[in-house]
């Protein structure tokens, strides 16, 4: 089953003028939420796990001088706080990793891959041709998005075992397909009774860019999710 957002350009020219001023709108509290997330994992790192980390320390320094029933107590409590230390930095990653704004979309994309791994057990098999440096940020940050959210739903629903990133680029276009040979499912029903969906922040997310996104489904036989995005971006963009 395929799912399609309309080209903007075959819309009527007040409808286009209405849609890209929608698109404007979104695309800057897009980047409105991603700024946040920025700064929440900021702050995460620069306070909450400095301070746990600081903590840790103290606790430790108090060990190495206390009698074994309170030294046995304190390690506890050191453990504890080392499983908080990694709690933070798990949902700082999850959140938006430094990386991806560092580093670029492939450094993120294989970090993501190997962490979905790690907390699903499905293997990913990540592949990519034609990005040889960095992309624009928003292209960069939706299609990070997309994979993200495709990739979730393959662990929430799809029953697969594993699963393939292809991610390529051309001049024009950046191309992102995830696809397993998991259930499968009613694209066009689930996106009737859950218009919230992920599949529908995917491809709310395409057509934000003026690209495309396509949801190949069905059941029994395994679910493709297709994006095009393309290159040439407005200013307005999502992460700057």
């Amino acid at each position: 089953m395929k799912h399609n957002v309309p080209p903007l350009n075959q819309m009527e020219p007040v409808a286009q003028k209405s849609i890209k001023h929608f698109k404007s709108l979104s695309r800057r509290l897009l980047m409105t939420q991603e700024n946040e997330k920025r700064l929440l994992v900021r702050r995460l790192h620069d306070e909450l796990s400095q301070t746990i980390t600081g903590l840790r320390l103290t606790l430790g320094a108090v060990a190495a001088q206390a009698d074994d029933k309170i030294k046995e107590h304190l390690v506890a409590s050191v453990a504890v706080l080392d499983a908080l230390v990694e709690t933070t930095r798990n949902l700082s990653m999850e959140l938006r990793p430094p990386m991806l704004d560092d580093l670029g979309l492939l450094s993120a994309l294989s970090w993501y891959c190997q962490h979905y791994f790690a907390k699903t057990g499905v293997v990913v098999e990540f592949v990519h041709d034609g990005i040889d440096g960095r992309l624009p940020p928003d292209v960069e940050t939706s299609a990070y998005r997309i994979v993200q959210q495709a990739l979730d739903n393959v662990a929430r629903h799809a029953g697969s075992h594993d699963v393939v990133v292809c991610v390529s680029a051309n001049r024009k276009n950046l191309h992102i397909e995830v696809s397993d040979q998991g259930k499968g499912f009613d694209a066009d029903l689930v996106l009737r009774l859950h218009p919230s969906s992920g599949l529908s922040e995917m491809s709310e997310r395409a057509a934000l860019l003026n690209g495309r996104l396509e949801v190949n489904s069905i059941v029994g036989r395994g679910t493709s999710i297709v994006a095009e995005l393309p290159l040439n971006q407005p200013q307005d963009t999502l992460s700057e």
